[in-house]
């Protein structure tokens, strides 16, 4: 499965934050951006004041929801 979301997220990645609202330097130390196409299942134990998740684990790819019916 790692194999598989690696190439996908390679043939979505671009150079710069699809976010509307800039996302400070410290907060995207070794990210890799991709366009916001796929929808995945995330547990966490917490999120911080600032909206930070704590303990995330991926769970998987949601092929059944397009990204247009996810809130943020």
């Amino acid at each position: 499965m790692r194999r598989e979301l690696r190439d996908t997220l390679n043939a979505i990645a671009r150079p710069d934050s699809p976010f509307s609202v800039p996302v400070s330097r410290s907060e995207t130390i070794g990210a890799t951006w991709v366009d916001p196409e796929l929808v995945a299942i995330v547990d966490y134990r917490e999120q911080s004041a600032s909206g930070r998740l704590r303990h995330s684990s991926f769970k998987g790819i949601r092929a059944d929801v397009k990204n247009t019916q996810v809130r943020i």
